[in-house]
């Protein structure tokens, strides 16, 4: 799903970068869970719809079963989308509600962190800042939240990085990560006006294969744990290590748990 642009709106700078001005730029309950009935999943040997059984689908054999009887099998049913959108907004408000609670000390526990545990983070104020060129581990403080996304890159440079978060639109079926009761909202379901302070620990080309043990050790600091929007732990190199290390919200305890 694209930004959407607003009519006669003006661009604004975030950042030192020119940001055209969208629904999107601010993470919203409206904006979040609009209906896209294409699925963002693709499974080249999935079973067409019209051969699939029932009892695969009682058994949990079929991934795509609720998806739209069409011949290809890529669009979700309407019914299926509906209540989607009221489980996505359900854990939405669970999220927030989550925020509230444990951002009480946020600020002092960030700038605990950033003198002991994240004192290789650096502040920056611009994309185009030298650094931003080279690969590394970010950080993305969303202020009005009261949030902490970490994360590294090793092809890309961490200008890229950070855009391509800002740019993306969480697609509507991966909303969820997990149980609606516990799932951390995505990052890309931020916009870059919720963005309100970046970090970055910027490493030349040698020695880009630390950067996975060094996330993992940042990222497991109790300073700013329940702070983490990350979805998965740290360093984690494939999907399958991302959904066996996934990290959701314990609501019961008000706090962030692994599973």
């Amino acid at each position: 799903m694209g930004k959407i642009i607003y009519e006669n709106s003006e661009p604004v700078i975030h950042f030192d970068y020119l940001v055209n001005n969208s629904k999107y730029n601010k993470l919203t309950r409206e904006n979040y869970a609009v209906i896209d009935k294409r699925t963002s999943f693709y499974f080249k040997n999935n079973p067409k719809a019209y051969e699939i059984n029932k009892s695969d689908i009682d058994e949990g054999k079929v991934p795509r079963y609720d998806l739209a009887l069409d011949k290809k099998g890529l669009t979700y049913t309407d019914e299926w989308c509906e209540k989607h959108r009221e489980q996505a907004l359900k854990n939405f408000d669970m999220n927030m509600e989550y925020y509230k609670y444990v951002g009480k000390n946020f600020e002092e526990k960030l700038n605990e962190f950033l003198l002991t545990d994240g004192s290789e983070f650096k502040e920056y104020y611009s994309l185009n800042h030298e650094d931003m060129k080279k690969p590394g581990i970010y950080m993305l403080v969303l202020g009005e939240y009261k949030r902490i996304y970490i994360g590294i890159t090793r092809k890309q440079t961490l200008r890229r990085r950070i855009l391509k978060h800002w740019s993306t639109v969480k697609q509507f079926d991966r909303l969820i990560w997990g149980s609606v009761n516990s799932s951390i909202i995505s990052i890309d379901s931020f916009g870059c006006l919720d963005t309100t302070r970046i970090f970055l620990i910027p490493v030349d080309s040698e020695a880009i294969d630390e950067l996975y043990e060094k996330e993992l050790q940042i990222t497991s600091s109790p300073l700013i744990y329940n702070f983490l929007q990350n979805r998965t732990s740290g360093g984690m190199t494939t999907y399958m290590d991302s959904v066996m290390n996934m990290r959701c919200i314990d609501i019961k305890n008000n706090c962030i748990k692994d599973l």
